[in-house]
């Protein structure tokens, strides 16, 4: 991926997405920027989600080897195992491939579950509180300093389990295995299935400023869904009645978190996307697509959005940084689908911002604070003219309702001021 087919809306400016453009650092713009590097803050927020078990347990290998450790007693350790076994042979069946090495497994109660989740949170409290900062200019959410604590108390109690791609260990909270749980499971065998097959350990996308790792993510998620999704057919009608039971007491559990609305659509993005991913790409050429892809995983959250896009290689449009009023301290790109959640606040017709986003081709910002506030400009170019003019129609009805705000419009892209 991408395969070798003319893009149909041929643009000079747009690069063909190629994510090994950035090994040593090099961003898609195919040099450096001063300012602080990472994920861009939108980003963040689904890696601080994979990166403490992807809410409800994403990334795993359930093949045992040697002696677990666990809290529980032998008889669970003993069922969970006949369990995984089963699990195991059905992705193996389902993808054609086979499980290369045994991953140690730990099953641990509440309280030592929840202590192994969060024992790295801390290091991530900082890019969070940032991205607190950034999203409130956006005016998707009301910044209160509180939403590190927030994110962690609710993924605390939202996980059963997580796999460490480092370590190669999976972790499960101690439950019985009904079908809801076995599920789970499936998902995360699969992600551990994907890690051996194609190491799903990558600093590049984690550390990328602009959406890669959002891509990255979709696609790891899609993979996992997938296989999913076929279990959950494989199941008898009581077995998924039983399922949907369990998951709804599951969520009944769960403690009341104030969370701002745009963090789960967030977090929950490269599900919502993942699977329709994965079928256009096996459509396109079957398992080996997707395996390719594990190579060339898609880099914008518009080939997401828009799968055929990433098919024919479309990848984004190069914006030179807009100049900063301070020093910069964030940089990357908002992404279509962050410019889609932002006009949603503004834009009361889903179609309205549907046709001011979809004709998205890159962007850049750059973030400075002047004293106590957050500032953030940033640059967008889209696909035509036309394109251009719906969505600086759209960004000046967000301006208008947003103090603090600047629109300046070019020929050929449109610059955002906003603080």
């Amino acid at each position: 991926m991408p395969p070798d087919e003319p893009a149909s809306r041929a643009d000079p400016r747009r690069a063909e997405a190629d994510p090994d453009n950035v090994e040593g650092g090099a961003d898609h713009h195919g040099g450096r920027h001063s300012g602080k590097r990472g994920p861009a803050p939108w980003v963040r927020v689904v890696g601080v989600a994979v990166a403490v078990g992807l809410l409800g347990g994403v990334l795993s290998s359930l093949l045992f080897s040697g002696t677990d450790e666990t809290s529980k007693g032998d008889g669970e350790v003993r069922s969970l195992r006949e369990v995984v076994a089963e699990l195991s042979t059905f992705i193996e069946d389902r993808r054609s491939e086979r499980f290369r090495h045994p991953v140690k497994v730990s099953l641990l109660d509440d309280a030592a579950f929840e202590k192994r989740l969060l024992e790295d949170a801390e290091e991530d409290r900082e890019d969070i509180e940032k991205t607190e900062e950034l999203l409130g200019v956006l005016d998707l959410l009301e910044p209160t300093g509180g939403l590190f604590d927030a994110l962690n108390r609710y993924l605390s109690a939202a996980v059963l389990g997580f796999y460490d791609p480092k370590t190669d260990e999976l972790v499960v909270r101690g439950v019985e295995t009904g079908p809801f749980v076995r599920l789970t499971l499936v998902h995360e065998l699969t992600h551990a299935l994907d890690d051996q097959l194609f190491d799903l350990d990558r600093e590049e996308m984690t550390e990328a400023d602009d959406e890669r790792g959002l891509g990255f993510s979709a696609l790891v998620e899609g993979s996992a869904l997938t296989v999913e999704s076929a279990y959950r057919r494989s199941l008898t009608p009581s077995e998924r009645s039983r399922a949907s039971r369990e998951e709804g007491r599951f969520g009944d559990n769960l403690p009341s978190v104030t969370i701002p609305e745009v963090i789960p659509a967030l977090v929950g993005f490269p599900y919502e996307v993942g699977e329709d991913l994965i079928a256009t790409i096996e459509r396109h050429g079957g398992m080996p697509a997707l395996v390719e892809a594990f190579s060339r995983p898609p880099t914008t959250s518009e080939q997401l959005l828009h799968p055929d896009r990433y098919i024919r290689g479309e990848g984004p449009i190069t914006v030179d940084p807009p100049p900063a009023d301070g020093a910069v301290i964030d940089q990357g790109s908002i992404g279509e689908l962050t410019l889609q959640l932002m006009l949603g606040k503004v834009l009361d017709d889903a179609g309205d911002v549907r046709r001011a986003t979809e004709g998205w081709g890159g962007d850049w910002y750059v973030a400075w604070r002047e004293g106590s506030r957050t500032c953030l400009r940033a640059t967008f170019a889209m696909d035509t003219e036309e394109d251009l003019d719906e969505l600086v129609a759209a960004i000046e009805t967000w301006s208008a309702l947003n103090d603090d705000s600047q629109v300046d419009a070019g020929e050929d892209s449109v610059t955002l001021t906003a603080c």
